[in-house]
């Protein structure tokens, strides 16, 4: 029995120097075979892992993540690196299209154009019933606005007259050269011995002078009862773009 178990032994011992032989051969002839061409991973019945240049017949292929144990866990991660440098500026851009210009504004009409001219007279005086003419003016080609005032309108050499009432009625005009009368005015009172009243006026009118022509504008005042007598009088002529009708 000793000897059977001594027999025994030395086969067991015989078959594992055996199977070492030839997983080391297999390996050997593994690190031959890298020098020429790549090697693959390949598993017998047994469970042993061969590297061969490719799997035979009862060796089955295995990839290398099929492996446990073989893939060590993650290592811990590193510290975050310096910033890099900043990059230089890209280029410009194109340049967007133009805007549509705004169309202008019409113009607006001309301002119109006002010129103005006085004529002046301290006294005037004429006989009763008579037009008499107090101030005058010559003017231009255009159109023409004519203002006239007329102060201390009256008879005062002979508003003492006893203690008779007396009427008085006086009236002015605006009359060009022909005669033509543009504005008129009048002014009606009465007076006694103790009562003198004297009256002042405003006369408005407008006329037209052709081109290359020249006209005249005058104040012309008259008394219907008495001799007519004017204080301060004074014609404002302002030439304007046009008078509407």
């Amino acid at each position: 029995m000793k000897a059977m178990g001594s027999i025994g032994d030395s086969f067991v011992g015989r078959t594992g120097k055996i199977r070492c032989a030839i997983s080391v051969l297999a390996i050997a002839g593994s690190l031959a075979a890298t020098a020429s061409q790549a090697l693959v991973l390949c598993r017998n019945t047994g469970g042993v892992l061969f590297a061969l240049p490719a799997c035979v017949t009862g060796f089955t292929p295995v990839n290398v993540a099929q492996i446990a144990g073989l893939q060590g866990p993650p290592g811990p991660q590193g510290p975050i690196g310096p910033t890099g440098p900043q990059g230089s500026a890209g280029p410009a851009g194109p340049m967007g299209p133009a805007g549509s210009q705004g169309v202008a504004g019409a113009a607006g009409p001309a301002g119109a154009s006002v010129t103005a001219t006085f004529a002046n007279a301290e006294f005037a005086s004429g006989p009763s019933a008579t037009w008499t003419k107090v101030v005058e003016k010559t003017i231009g080609p255009g159109w023409w606005v004519a203002v006239a005032t007329v102060a201390d309108l009256g008879t005062a050499d002979q508003s003492f007259g006893g203690d008779d009432l007396k009427s008085l009625a006086t009236a002015c005009r605006l009359q060009d050269g022909n005669g033509f009368v543009m504005g008129n005015s009048g002014s009606f009172g009465s007076f006694s011995e103790s009562v003198k009243n004297y009256s002042g006026l405003a006369v408005i009118g407008g006329t037209a002078v052709p081109p290359d022509a020249t006209g005249t504008v005058g104040l012309w005042c008259r008394s219907e009862f008495d001799a007519v007598h004017v204080g301060p009088a004074q014609l404002m002529l302002l030439q304007v773009g046009e008078i509407a009708p």
